[in-house]
């Protein structure tokens, strides 16, 4: 059977990262939306990677995960940056891409639920990429005054893209104008066209560098070197609307038609910690004015809010060597690895 004649669920195919702890959980939660609410999609692949060595789920969750139809792999292919959790994307999103023969391969963060099929995220032949714009300036550029220009124009030098080429996003909850930079919690690429691996490449270029946004934390960088990957790949890239990958964390500051107020306008939803006991009471979703489908409510209302609570963010320092005597120098580090053969 030929790519083109394959059903929608074969031809597209989810990754995501899990580990011992509050990620299987949430993952757990995520695998029962996609194959309960995500329509001619429910029945296509999920892969669930566990990239760094000691640190494998329970039996009980690898018990529920093959009830699901979820492929688990444990291999230690995140070796070389173990200390930075958010690099396992970069190594589980490359290794699918490599070894499968999925037309599309779609990236999730494991705090994402499904509330509808995803018609988007199967692309059409004029498109490599849909993704969601960040969600904070943060470690964003808006031009060359901007403090974190310089980063972006080193790691731009790094990665081999022409910072100029990158185009101007507004940014989801404030609309600031940014550089190219996009929410790594869900990308859909075609992969054929090799971003995943590029962006593999990138994070390991970047470490190799010790390039950080800022001096103390990689933090950011996971989704920097995706928009170097992507931009360096393909032109042919469309951002997704509001329905995907809402930012639900930052509901209370979205405005006008950002916000949104009922379930039936939401398909993939990204609530952070928003599930978690402490944050339920206050969670927009959990609100009289929220307007829910019965169905959508009653499925999501039994599972909240979730017992684990999710660590606190990982900046991707190595806790043996300071950050202040491992920040010094990278520029002259990064004109070293520029200046080698390709």
């Amino acid at each position: 059977m030929s790519e083109a004649s394959k059903p929608a669920q074969q031809n597209l195919a989810f990754i995501t990262c899990i580990e011992r702890g509050s990620l299987e959980e949430q993952s757990l939660l995520l695998y029962q939306s996609i194959r309960q609410f995500g329509g001619r999609f429910r029945d296509s692949p999920i892969y669930a990677y566990c990239p760094r060595a000691d640190r494998g789920v329970t039996p009980a969750t690898s018990a529920a995960m093959e009830k699901l139809n979820v492929v688990y792999r444990d291999a230690p292919l995140n070796r070389e940056l173990d200390y930075f959790a958010y690099a396992n994307k970069n190594f589980a999103a490359a290794d699918v891409e490599r070894t499968s023969s999925h037309e599309t391969l779609v990236f999730l963060d494991s705090d994402t639920i499904f509330l509808r099929e995803p018609q988007l995220l199967e692309l059409p032949e004029n498109v490599d990429v849909r993704v969601r714009p960040v969600d904070e300036k943060g470690i964003c550029s808006s031009g060359p005054n901007d403090p974190f220009e310089d980063y972006w124009h080193e790691l731009a030098r790094l990665c081999h893209v022409n910072l100029t080429e990158l185009p101007f996003v507004n940014a989801t909850v404030r609309g600031i104008p940014v550089r190219a930079n996009y929410n790594g919690g869900l990308v859909s690429v075609r992969s054929g066209v090799g971003i995943f691996s590029r962006w593999q490449e990138n994070i390991l270029a970047a470490h190799h560098a010790d390039l950080r946004p800022r001096e103390k934390s990689f933090w950011g960088s996971g989704q920097s070197t995706l928009a170097m990957a992507i931009h360096a790949a393909t032109s042919r890239i469309e951002l997704l609307p509001t329905s995907y990958n809402y930012p639900l964390h930052r509901h209370d500051e979205l405005v006008g038609e950002r916000q949104v107020g009922a379930s039936r306008d939401l398909t993939h939803l990204h609530y952070h910690k928003m599930l978690e006991p402490s944050r339920w009471p206050r969670c927009a979703l959990a609100q009289q004015e929220f307007e829910w489908e019965p169905e959508l409510r009653d499925w999501l209302f039994a599972k909240v809010p979730l017992a684990e609570k999710s660590p606190p963010i990982d900046h991707g320092v190595r806790p043996s060597k300071p950050a202040k005597a491992r920040s010094s120098g990278w520029r002259s580090r990064i004109r070293q690895l520029l200046s080698r053969p390709a």
